[in-house]
C-alpha cells in the first residue's frame, strides 16, 4: 500500500448516476447489467447442479475422439499414463484425471518432469522412459499443446497419445492426434478461460458422457481439485471458473479430500470456513514448494491418497519443504540486497544480480521483491557452468517484453508477458543483455497509471446491503478482484499500531448510522503520526475477510491513503 501527502487522485471504473444505491453501482462498475448476467454469476450452491450449469463437454475441440481413445483402451485393458505439470495445476489436473480414471475401472500411472532438470512440456527422455515401462496410451494435462516433435516420437514408440492443455500457441499446430484445448478455433465450447485443471474435469465428463456404461462417478472430490487448480493457477474467476471455485469451495466446507484436510490442520485453516484467500496463500504455496524444493510427485501423492495416516506424514514433509522454500528465499534475498547495496549488482535503470548456485526456481520471487523494494525492473539469475538462467520482472507501465525481444538474438531462449518474463543466455552476454535494457526502458512509453476505484462511496454508503453483497459476489480473484472503494474527506478514529512488531495501521472511519468501520493498513505502521496529525483522510480500501471467511462484519484494508 501507499502513504501520500497530497490530494487524493483515483479513477473511477463506472462514473454513472451517483444517485444509485452503492450496490448498484458495485453491480454496473461489474458489468452486471442484466437479470440474466446477475443469476449466472450469483448463482446459489452450484455445487448441486454444476452438470445443467456447464457446457456440454463433447463440444470441446477433439473431445469426443480423444474420449473414444481413453475408453478403447480401458477396454482394450491397455497401460494409461498421464504425463503431467510441476505447478499446482499441473497437479491437480493429474488427480483429477486420475482419480476419475480410478473410478471408471483403470489405475493410471503418472509422470511429473522435475522443474529444474526436465522443465516445462513432454520430453524426449521421459518419453521413452514411460514407453519402456510398458505405457500404451500417454494422456496430458496442463502441458503439450507445443510439443509437435515430441507427439510425434512418442507414435513413433508405438504409443496413442491424447493431449489436453489450455495453453495458447503461435499458431493452430496441425497434430496428428486429440487436442483437447478450449483456445482451440474448432470447438464450440462456450468457455475458453479453464486451467489444465479445468480442461482435465471437462475431458472426463467427456469420456463419462460415451462410456456406455454411464458410470456415476463421485464428482466432489474432482470439483475440489478443480477449484484448487483454478486458484492455483491465477486463473479469471468468471464464467465456469467462477461456478468450479464456488461448488469447489462448497464440497471443502462439507467434505474435504483427506490430503487437503491435512494440510488445513497445517495451515491452521478451519475447513468449514476455507475461502478463496486460504488457498491462495496457504495451501497453493505449500503445495509448489514440492516442485521448488523437491519433486512435484509428493504434492501430487498427497492429493491421491484417502489414507488419513499417509496424508498427514506428506503433509509434514511438504510443510518442512515449504519453511527450507521461505529460508531460501529469505537468503538469497539478503544476497541480492547486499549485492545491489555493495554496488557489485549491475544498476541503471534496470538491476541485474546473478549468483552460481541459486535455486532457479525461486528467481521470480526475488525478482518480484525487488521490484517493490527499489521501483525499477530487475533481472534475478542463476549461473550454472555457462549459463545464465534468469527471471524478468518489471514496474506498472513498462512492458519489459519489448527490450527483451530487441535483443533476442542474445538469448538461448526467453517469453513471457509485459511485467513478468525469463530467459536463458550465455554468462558472457548477461552483461550485454543487462546494458541493452538499460538503454532501452528509459524509452517505453509509460503508461499513465493512477490508481483505480470500481465506485467512490459515502459513510452513508458502507451499510448491511453492501455487506451482503460482498458476501455474494466471492470468490474474488484474478478476472473478479476485491472491489475497491475510493471514500473522501473522512475522520480517522481511534489510530493505532498494531501488530506483534507494532507494523501495521489500525483505525476506524464512521460508517452508515454512526456504526465504525475498522480499517486496517498492512506494514504502515511507519505512518503513525503523521495519520494522527492528519486525523482527515481520503482513501482507497478494499473489503477485508473476517474470521469466519466472509465479508458479514463489514472491515476494509487500507490500499492508499491521502492525508489532508
Amino acid at each position: 500500500m501507499s502513504i501520500q501527502s497530497t490530494t487524493k487522485h483515483w479513477r473511477v471504473k463506472w462514473s454513472g448516476d451517483n444517485s444509485l444505491p452503492a450496490t448498484e453501482r458495485l453491480l454496473l462498475s461489474r458489468g452486471l447489467v442484466s437479470v440474466h448476467d446477475r443469476d449466472l454469476f450469483f448463482v446459489e450452491n452450484p455445487l448441486y447442479q454444476l452438470g445443467d450449469l456447464l457446457g456440454n463437454p463433447l463440444e470441446l475441440p477433439d473431445a469426443e475422439q480423444a474420449a473414444f481413445e481413453i475408453l478403447k483402451a480401458i477396454n482394450n485393458n491397455e497401460d494409461i499414463w498421464i504425463y503431467g505439470d510441476y505447478d499446482v495445476d499441473g497437479v491437480t489436473a493429474s488427480a483429477i484425471l486420475g482419480r476419475g480414471l480410478k473410478q471408471l475401472g483403470v489405475t493410471p500411472k503418472f509422470y511429473i518432469p522435475h522443474r529444474i532438470d526436465e522443465g516445462f512440456g513432454l520430453n524426449k527422455d521421459a518419453i521413452a522412459t514411460i514407453a519402456e515401462k510398458g505405457c500404451k496410451t500417454l494422456v496430458t494435462v496442463d502441458c503439450g499443446a507445443s510439443n509437435v516433435e515430441e507427439v510425434e516420437y512418442a507414435k513413433s514408440l508405438g504409443l496413442r497419445v491424447i493431449i489436453t492443455d489450455h495453453h495458447t500457441t503461435t499458431s493452430e499446430i496441425d497434430f496428428p492426434v486429440p487436442v483437447v484445448n478450449p483456445i482451440r478455433q474448432t470447438g464450440n465450447y462456450p468457455y475458453r478461460e479453464h486451467t489444465g485443471a479445468g480442461v482435465a474435469y471437462s475431458f472426463l465428463r467427456a469420456i463419462v458422457y460415451k462410456s456406455p456404461i454411464r458410470k456415476r462417478i463421485k464428482v466432489h472430490p474432482l470439483i475440489q481439485l478443480a477449484a484448487l487448480g483454478t486458484i492455483g493457477d491465477v486463473a479469471p474467476l468468471t464464467g465456469e471458473n467462477r461456478l468450479l471455485v464456488k461448488a469447489g469451495l462448497q464440497s471443502m466446507r462439507t467434505v474435504p479430500l483427506v490430503g487437503l484436510r491435512a494440510l488445513f490442520q497445517r495451515s491452521g485453516i478451519i475447513s468449514s470456513f476455507v475461502n478463496e484467500a486460504d488457498l491462495a496463500f496457504k495451501i497453493v504455496p505449500r503445495l509448489n514448494s514440492a516442485g521448488r524444493m523437491s519433486h512435484a510427485k509428493v504434492a501430487l501423492k498427497l492429493l491421491l491418497t484417502d489414507d488419513a495416516l499417509d496424508a498427514f506424514k506428506i503433509s509434514m514433509h511438504l510443510e518442512k519443504l515449504n519453511a527450507l522454500r521461505k529460508a531460501t528465499t529469505d537468503s538469497m534475498l539478503v544476497e541480492a540486497r547486499e549485492m545491489i547495496e555493495s554496488g557489485t549488482a549491475l544498476n541503471g535503470n534496470i538491476i541485474t544480480v546473478a549468483k552460481d548456485g541459486w535455486s532457479p526456481a525461486l528467481l521470480g520471487i526475488i525478482a518480484a521483491q525487488l521490484v517493490r523494494e527499489y521501483g525499477k525492473p530487475v533481472i534475478v539469475a542463476s549461473i550454472s557452468g555457462d549459463k545464465a538462467r534468469a527471471s524478468v520482472r518489471s514496474i506498472t507501465g513498462k512492458d519489459i517484453m519489448i527490450p527483451l525481444n530487441n535483443c533476442s538474438s542474445l538469448m538461448l531462449e526467453f517469453g513471457g508477458h509485459s511485467h513478468a518474463a525469463g530467459f536463458t543466455c550465455k554468462v558472457s552476454d548477461l552483461q550485454d543483455v543487462h546494458h541493452h535494457l538499460d538503454a532501452e526502458i528509459p524509452n517505453i512509453s509509460a503508461i499513465e497509471d493512477l490508481p483505480e476505484v470500481d465506485i467512490e462511496v459515502s459513510p452513508q454508503d458502507i451499510n448491511e446491503d453492501l455487506s451482503n453483497l460482498l458476501c455474494r459476489m466471492a470468490p474474488f480473484g484474478q478476472g473478479n478482484p476485491e472491489p475497491r472503494f475510493g471514500i473522501s474527506d473522512v475522520q480517522m478514529h481511534n489510530i493505532q499500531l498494531v501488530g506483534s512488531e507494532f507494523s501495521h495501521l489500525k483505525f476506524e472511519i464512521e460508517g452508515a448510522s454512526g456504526r465504525r468501520i475498522e480499517v486496517l493498513g498492512f506494514g504502515a505502521g511507519s505512518y503513525y503520526r503523521e495519520a494522527i496529525r492528519a486525523n482527515t483522510a481520503s482513501m482507497i480500501v478494499a473489503p477485508l475477510l473476517d474470521r469466519c471467511g466472509s465479508y458479514r462484519l463489514l472491515r476494509f484494508k487500507l490500499i492508499h491513503l491521502f492525508l489532508a
